[in-house]
């Protein structure tokens, strides 16, 4: 019996280094809601290899909003999701600013939307919601859970590891602030940080190929790494 506890304790504590590094990190766009043109996929054109856009739900009229903050009462000024069926073969990183507050039906109305916007573009949805998140993926909607650090502990980050594995989620968010918490525990293939805007520690990650994707203000064009 007290062979069979330690197995158990190491399965569910055991730190797995990265074993495998990316062949390469992307940088991508942070809040391209306020820099797209989205009359033309110009993402390409601004050299990054993705977009991060926010998306809030408004209560009000019950519409989601490209928009970092709650959209406020002239909510004529922002795009609506839709709008980003007008992009074509773009990574999108869509982080859902507030997914508790939408009902189960409408849920399922927003996955008919992603599946559109899918068919020509990658997207990864992004939210701490489990279930909301369960509910919108698809074989190409993929889930981008943002781990809730709660405490700042390698025990915890390494039972929340395992406990996400037993519900298939394989891609994570975290804050460039808290990245050397999880570098030892997630692989670096999985791990999409935000935000890096300091050069010579943009340089680092993508010398390092440490995460698989990081979020930036940052133009390509403005860094070279050396």
């Amino acid at each position: 019996m007290k062979y069979i506890f330690i197995l158990i304790f190491f399965c569910l504590f055991y730190n797995e280094t990265q074993s495998n590094k990316n062949n390469k990190t992307e940088i991508w766009l942070h809040r391209a809601q306020d820099k797209l043109n989205f009359n033309n996929s110009n993402i390409n054109k601004l050299k990054f290899d993705g977009a991060e856009i926010d998306i809030f739900f408004n209560e009000n009229d019950r519409e989601f909003y490209l928009s970092h903050d709650y959209p406020k009462n002239d909510s004529f000024q922002y795009f609506k999701i839709n709008k980003l069926k007008s992009l074509n073969n773009v990574k999108l990183w869509l982080d859902f600013k507030n997914l508790e507050n939408v009902k189960i039906g409408e849920a399922i109305s927003l996955k008919k939307k992603l599946k559109e916007i899918s068919i020509k573009n990658v997207v990864y949805i992004e939210s701490q919601n489990i279930f909301k998140l369960k509910l919108l993926s698809s074989p190409k909607i993929k889930i981008l859970y943002n781990l809730p650090l709660i405490f700042e502990d390698k025990i915890f980050v390494s039972f929340l590891k395992y406990t996400l594995k037993l519900i298939n989620f394989s891609n994570f968010s975290i804050s460039a602030n808290q990245y050397n918490l999880i570098k030892d525990v997630f692989k670096s293939e999985n791990i999409f940080i935000y935000t890096v805007n300091n050069k010579a520690v943009l340089c680092k990650f993508i010398k390092d190929k440490a995460v698989k994707v990081i979020l930036t203000d940052t133009k390509p064009q403005d860094f070279k790494c050396i």
